[in-house]
């Protein structure tokens, strides 16, 4: 597979994700097709392509059951190159950690649903981003944000969802006093504890069970 056949894969994949048809091949059809995709690149060269495309060594990958083992390694150098991107960008003065769903209806364990939100079915993200609307980093939920191995030195247990802030305020410099806005799932007097200690404010709603002697 050379170069230009997979710069064109990601142009014809840039386009599905905009242009929706029922089926993958229905871009190739004769009454719904994409002329452009159809110029582009035949089907059964596309569908190759698919079915070979990694972006980890699947050799180095840690088995389920197993210390240290990632349920998203078959990706995680693209996400990683991602919020390296991401945080090239000066952070806002104030930011907001909350969820995000990237829609989708596929067959995953790590899909989630979320009656509230406007995708209620999808891949779950938490998100930390400015007022502008930015993402300065991101965390995909994979059910294992609780490990003692995603926490750095110095930083304290403060429970699954207090640690999702915990890490995404990664990106906030220290004693810049930043402003960092959260709901009631992430909420708690220790965190907001934490927070200060790192010379940054903070503000949420709260759950009365997460306030002591309440």
């Amino acid at each position: 597979i050379s170069c230009d056949d997979i710069l064109k894969y990601i142009g014809i994949v840039m386009i599905m994700s905009v242009v929706h048809v029922p089926n993958t091949r229905d871009y190739w059809g004769q009454v719904i097709g994409n002329e452009v995709i159809k110029s582009t690149m035949s089907v059964n060269k596309f569908e190759g392509i698919r079915k070979v495309l990694h972006f980890n060594d699947n050799s180095k990958m840690i088995a389920r059951g197993e210390d240290g083992h990632d349920r998203l390694f078959k990706i995680r150098p693209i996400i990683e190159l991602l919020r390296t991107r991401f945080q090239t960008v000066l952070v806002e003065e104030c930011v907001s950690v909350d969820e995000q769903m990237c829609s989708t209806k596929a067959r995953s364990y790590l899909k989630q649903y979320m009656p509230n939100k406007p995708h209620k079915y999808g891949y779950k993200l938490f998100v930390i981003s400015g007022v502008s609307g930015y993402a300065y980093d991101f965390e995909i939920f994979s059910g294992d944000e609780n490990c003692q191995e995603k926490r750095m030195t110095g930083e304290e247990d403060l429970g699954a969802s207090a640690n999702v802030v915990v890490r995404l305020s990664r990106v906030l410099p220290k004693n810049i006093n930043h402003k960092l806005y959260c709901d009631n799932y992430y909420t708690s007097l220790p965190l907001f504890v934490y927070l200060h200690k790192q010379g940054n404010y903070s503000l949420g709603t709260v759950r009365r069970n997460r306030v002591t002697d309440c």
